[in-house]
């Protein structure tokens, strides 16, 4: 009976750690260039739906960075999930945020692992490569993390740039992006080199 049990409880732990949301650390340009959207928006409303699995944020979009041409309310619903345990997203009522995501036919979505940020947290480099297209015109170069540093880590490629030392990885993040120029794609700035 003591082994039923115990075995229960394992089950029922490793459900629970199996369910926990995990996002993989992705670099603000890669998340750009993977999302569907990419909005400035002002969070006006917050409603729970189907029977308190999802939540829906009314926003007033003030900026689209990803599709100048898109036609849509400048009021918009983003649906994601109610727990950050199930990669939900949590944005507090009439603050500012950077919000991507997908968009599934007129549904936007966003999860924990997009890039949603408080605007305010924008350090100034994020600022000026959202503002002047840095990072939606920099979607061709690739950036690939070397989680292992060293010479271990692959070379970068006309068409990539490498981030060699997870251990000064927020510098890369806050200050820096993966361009194309003469010589295919290069680090924009010296900064964390």
């Amino acid at each position: 009976m003591t082994n039923l049990v115990i075995l229960c409880v394992a089950l029922v732990a490793f459900l629970a750690y199996s369910e926990a949301c995990r996002c993989q650390s992705q670099h603000p340009q890669t998340q750009f260039c993977n999302s569907q959207f990419v909005v400035q928006a002002k969070v006006l409303r917050r409603r729970t739906i189907n029977r308190g699995r999802n939540v829906v944020y009314t926003v007033t979009i003030l900026r689209d960075f990803k599709d100048d041409r898109r036609r849509y309310s400048t009021t918009q619903n983003i649906y994601t999930r109610s727990s950050s345990a199930s990669c939900g997203s949590n944005f507090n009522l009439e603050k500012e945020y950077i919000i991507s995501g997908s968009i599934n036919g007129q549904k936007w979505n966003t999860d924990l692992c997009s890039w949603n940020t408080r605007t305010s947290s924008l350090s100034q480099y994020q600022r000026t490569a959202l503002d002047r297209g840095i990072y939606k015109n920099s979607c061709s170069c690739k950036i690939v993390e070397c989680s292992f540093g060293g010479s271990q880590c692959p070379q970068p490629t006309g068409g990539s740039c490498v981030i060699r030392s997870p251990a000064d990885v927020n510098c890369w993040y806050q200050n820096n992006s993966c361009m194309m120029s003469t010589y295919g794609c290069a680090w924009h700035s010296p900064a964390c080199a």
